[in-house]
């Protein structure tokens, strides 16, 4: 399966930064804004080789497409040097988010290639958020993998995070975040559990 951006006409290219480090590496972004609702941002990194010529070893794709006021889909594609050099598309994350009244939601898929240059599917990621009118949030994050020994078996949930914000007194709130994991039985058992106290004006 071949994947690939939608045909879109830029219109507008601007560079956003160019800096290099001690070691050589030099690291570049721009930014192209076409005449509808995509932007595409391009993040790429060279180093120098044995000759002390630079040659680009990553690449990084961002197009982020709004489809409505309330909803916009992110594709990010990962270049790497393949075995015989040239770049090539190893990693792929299709990610939508969604506004609605009081919350905003996250749903995003990893994909991989395999040897095979075939692409799988190696996590998706749902992530909600809701607010109300007094400033307390809720949010829910869900990880889930296919299964290494049943790849043909549905995915299944192997983290989950939860995080609640709220107010306990006069300008005084409570963050509590709990963590769960899938252990080796199959259970989602809470692994990590911390709060937070904080005084807002």
């Amino acid at each position: 399966m071949r994947m690939t951006f939608a045909r879109v006409a830029f219109m507008v290219i601007a560079i956003v930064v160019i800096s290099a480090d001690a070691n050589g590496q030099v690291a570049g972004s721009e930014q192209k804004t076409s005449s509808g609702d995509t932007t595409q941002t391009v993040e790429r990194t060279w180093v120098s080789d044995v000759n002390g010529r630079l040659v680009l070893v990553s690449q990084r794709i961002d197009e982020r497409t709004t489809v409505t006021p309330d909803e916009s889909r992110t594709v990010t594609v990962v270049l790497e040097p393949g075995i015989n050099g040239p770049l090539q598309e190893t990693r792929r994350i299709e990610e939508t988010e969604r506004r609605f009244n009081g919350g905003i939601r996250h749903d995003t898929t990893e994909l991989m290639r395999d040897v095979n240059g075939r692409w799988h599917t190696v996590a998706t990621r749902t992530a909600e958020t809701t607010t109300t009118a007094d400033g307390a949030q809720s949010s829910i994050e869900g990880i889930e993998t296919p299964s290494l020994v049943a790849p043909s078996a549905p995915a299944r949930l192997v983290q989950q995070t939860t995080i609640t914000v709220r107010k306990i007194g006069p300008e005084r709130w409570l963050r509590e975040r709990h963590l769960y994991e899938l252990d080796p039985n199959g259970r989602m058992v809470l692994v990590e559990s911390s709060t937070h106290e904080t005084k807002q004006e």
